[in-house]
This record gives C-alpha cells, structure tokens and sequence, in this order.
C-alpha cells in the first residue's frame, strides 16, 4: 500500500513538474512578444506623441493592477465571478483594441490572456465547489463568464476607432499584458523570483528561455516570408 502510495505521489509530482515548465515555456513566449514585437511597435510611429503612447501603456497597466489589488473578490464563489466577469470585461476589450490595430497583435494579447485566465478560473472553480455548487452547476458558471470577455471584445469592436486611436488602444493593451505577463513570471518562479534560486527555478529559466526563443524565431520566419506584415 505504501508503494502505491508513493508511485500515485510520484505521478502528481511528475504532472505538477511538467505543468510548470509549460508554463515556463508559454509565458516566456508571452515575454517575448511583448517586449521584441508588441511594444518597439507602439513607438514606430513618429507622428505621435511619445508621452501619449506611454501614458496609455501605463494606464493598461494600471486598470490591470487596481483590479488584482483593490478589488479583493475575497473567497466566495459567487463573488469571486462578479471579480471575474468585471477582470473579463477589460480583457476582452484589451485584445479587441489589439486586434484592431494588427490581428497578430490581437491574438498575442489573447493568448496572454488565456494563460492568465485559466488561472483564474481554477481558483472559481474551487471557491464554487467550496461554497456548495454542484460540479455541473460550477463549470455552467465558469463557462458563463466567457460572456463578459465578448462584451468587452464587442464594446473595442463597437467604439470602431481610427488609426491613431487604434494605436492607443493598443498600447493600453500592450501594458494590460505587461502587467499579465509579470503576473505569469511570479506565478511560475514566485513572489520574489530570485529569492531562493535553486535547480527546480533554474531548469524554468531553462524553459522560459527557451519559449521566448521560439516566438523569437516565429517573428523572424513571418518578417522573412511576409515582409511588413
């Protein structure tokens, strides 16, 4: 029985271990594009003004803060879905912006924003079952709240906005996955990630790495076999 045991905490250690560095892998992908394509493409545009693209890049960044920070969902299911929803909300509307000013720049938010999300709806899951609701009961909720990132992708598609707002739009997306993808690094290697460094973090970097390498690499295929695209 104590083998078994062990060979059961073996394979859950070996999932969880595997897990990480996928994780690792995609977010260093997320890092990648947001630092060598999303952004230096903000700042391509010399017409302009440099101080409003980085405004709206922080103001991307903040929205995303003041809702992780001050909202405080707490640890009722029910609740956690009205943080949910409202989180979903700015979400869908950061890949709209994105998507209206390059499609490549809409799914690299979506994709962020997938990762992070996934996330999130694990923790309302547990809140859901903890607080009583059937497992069938609890995934209707979650998947419900696929809704609120459609109303926030339709709200971008509705402003239909110009070239220039489309370029704000996307720098307040672009800081939205700023702050995404700083959540995902302290999700893979913790709260203070070079505190306790040790040969489970390194083999991450290892991973992270070698993501960002790879959409690194995709960027230089598309410019090669589409030029300016």
């Amino acid at each position: 029985m104590d083998k078994l045991d062990c060979q059961c905490e073996c394979h859950h250690e070996h999932k969880k271990t595997s897990s990480e560095w996928l994780m690792a892998f995609m977010v260093g992908m997320v890092a990648a594009n947001l630092l060598f394509h999303f952004l230096p493409e903000m700042f391509e545009d010399g017409e302009l003004s440099l101080w409003l693209v980085t405004a709206f890049l922080a103001l991307g960044s903040l929205t995303q803060y003041v809702l992780h920070r001050f909202l405080q969902p707490g640890k009722n299911g029910n609740q956690f879905l009205w943080f949910l929803n409202l989180h979903n909300i700015t979400d869908g509307l950061s890949i709209g912006l994105a998507w209206a000013l390059k499609p490549e720049f809409g799914l690299s938010v979506a994709i962020g924003v997938l990762i992070h999300d996934i996330i999130h709806k694990g923790i309302a899951f547990r809140f859901l079952r903890r607080q009583g609701d059937s497992l069938g009961l609890a995934w209707i909720k979650i998947i419900a709240t696929l809704i609120s990132i459609s109303a926030g992708f339709g709200l971008a598609y509705w402003l239909k906005p110009d070239q220039n707002l489309s370029i704000f739009g996307g720098a307040f997306a672009a800081g939205s996955l700023a702050f995404v993808a700083w959540l995902l690094i302290q999700e893979v290697f913790g709260q203070r990630p070079l505190v306790h460094f040790d040969k489970t973090k390194g083999r991450l970097v290892i991973y992270f790495i070698i993501g960002a390498t790879a959409m690194i690499l995709i960027f230089s295929v598309l410019e090669r076999w589409f030029p300016g695209h």
